[in-house]
């Protein structure tokens, strides 16, 4: 069974070394470039959130304000 095991991970472990080179380049940036994309787009859409609820706020004291006075 050792020795069994030792072998068949030495077959997993070979076709890996020698397939991912070809295809793992592009998949690896495609993957890196899609999470970069979305933290950017996550981090980009937090601000604009920020930004609208401080604008709401600003523009709600704005109508209170005038209506007040």
């Amino acid at each position: 069974m050792k020795r069994h095991f030792r072998k068949t991970k030495n077959r997993s472990i070979r076709p890996p070394q020698e397939t991912p080179p070809s295809h793992d380049p592009t998949t690896s940036i495609s993957l890196s470039v899609k999470k970069d994309l979305i933290r950017t787009i996550v981090f980009v859409s937090l601000i604009l959130v920020l930004e609208f609820l401080v604008f709401f706020a600003n523009v709600n004291t704005m109508i209170v304000r005038m209506f007040h006075n």
